[in-house]
């Protein structure tokens, strides 16, 4: 399934790269917003950026605005996210609270930059005053700026929060702006939202709805909640993307799956499972691909563990989950490789360079083509008889059978 995030440029006023703001998409020929839901927008947007295309790779190591409701600001979804990296853009919509005040104040106290999206000047209101004291970045949109109310703010709040013009459409528009005070800029005359694509790997909901109710118990189970990941290479792959993004990476590869959870804590976890479920991933295409890698990462785990190699049994499982992801994701198996924390053992063998799992690759290859000639001397190469192998794998069969897949 391919997703896809725009992104438009924010740029300082000498015309230097500040951020991009992320943005919605659903079709590549339509580049404008299509949804209906504030939530469901930006939870796709978020996912789609961290755990698919790659956060940093969007921003370009500057900052990634992204719009965040009511809903999800009282539910402390931007605290998923960097906040070096992040700036929270606060609807317009949201309604003013003490308690979006105390969501905001928290956000503030962890080092978020806030920024308020065409909002509304109506600084009667003492909450109101509140929140625009707290923020960071003001948005406004170029024509409103001409209105003598807008021009009394921005008298007020000159030095105390940065005023970024959105709707700069001309040269014209982006010499007044800047002769106006504003200090970053956005709009048509910089560019327009560039669409961003990549090919996701389709997530069981099932599985995702299994680690949601394990994580929510007072006392979760780690291996279980493992234990589901390993079943399903989707999720393996946004686990190990995740567990490699700038926020979490500790700069060593993750050797397996429980490493990966370890590394980026269960209260992390437990929101980033949340989003995955809020996206409802549930989806037919490439179920059949995707039942094949889990068959051939859990044999390959049982073929090494039976000649009680525990080592080589794990990073066997990644190989066996993650050696169709090229065609899951289209791209080239290098290219996704080099994304992952993996080991150095299993990213060479899943290029195709030998190292001690080749031999059990090429047994499982031997198997899914019923190559019998083949089997046995690769059975040879490892020692084993063809009643282990043969019993290995149709425990790996009826595994994946039981699997909600």
């Amino acid at each position: 399934m391919d997703v896809f995030v725009a992104r438009q440029p924010i740029f300082n006023s000498r015309r230097q790269l500040y951020g991009y703001e992320l943005l919605y998409r659903k079709n590549p020929q339509h580049n404008y917003y299509e949804g209906t839901d504030e939530n469901r927008t930006t939870v796709e947007v978020i996912s789609n950026s961290f755990l698919v295309i790659g956060f940093n790779e969007l921003i370009e190591n500057t900052r990634g605005f992204i719009n965040f409701s009511e809903e999800l600001l009282l539910h402390n979804v931007p605290g998923l996210l960097p906040p070096d990296k992040v700036v929270v853009e606060i609807l317009e919509t949201v309604s003013m609270s003490r308690e979006l005040l105390a969501a905001c104040r928290a956000l503030k106290a962890r080092g978020y930059v806030l920024a308020l999206d065409d909002f509304e000047f109506d600084l009667k209101n003492p909450l109101t005053q509140i929140l625009v004291d707290m923020a960071d970045i003001v948005k406004v949109v170029l024509p409103l700026a001409l209105t003598p109310e807008i021009r009394r703010f921005f008298a007020k709040y000159r030095g105390r929060v940065q005023f970024l013009a959105e709707k700069v459409e001309t040269r014209e528009d982006f010499l007044n702006a800047q002769a106006m005070g504003f200090q970053l800029f956005q709009g048509y005359y910089f560019s327009r939202p560039v669409m961003i694509n990549a090919r996701e790997i389709d997530t069981f909901k099932s599985n995702v709805s299994m680690i949601l109710q394990e994580i929510q118990k007072p006392d979760p189970d780690m291996r279980a909640i493992a234990e589901i990941f390993e079943q399903d290479p989707g999720l393996s792959f946004k686990l190990l993307k995740l567990a490699n993004s700038a926020y979490f990476a500790s700069g060593r590869p993750v050797k397996n799956i429980r490493q990966a959870l370890a590394q980026i804590g269960l209260e992390e976890m437990s929101g980033w499972i949340n989003v995955l479920f809020l996206r409802s991933l549930q989806s037919g295409e490439n179920t059949e691909l995707i039942k094949h890698s889990v068959i051939r990462g859990k044999l390959i785990s049982l073929l090494c563990s039976a000649q009680n190699k525990p080592d080589l049994a794990a990073d066997g499982l990644f190989v066996g989950l993650f050696s169709v992801i090229d065609m899951l994701l289209n791209d080239d198996m290098e290219k996704v490789v080099a994304s992952l924390p993996l080991t150095e053992n299993v990213r060479d063998t899943l290029l195709g360079v030998e190292t001690p799992l080749s031999p059990y690759v090429r047994i499982v290859e031997s198997l899914e083509g019923a190559c019998w000639d083949e089997l046995g001397p690769r059975l040879d190469e490892i020692g084993m008889d063809a009643e282990t192998c043969m019993t290995l794998y149709m425990e790996s069969l009826i595994w994946q059978q039981k699997l909600p897949i």
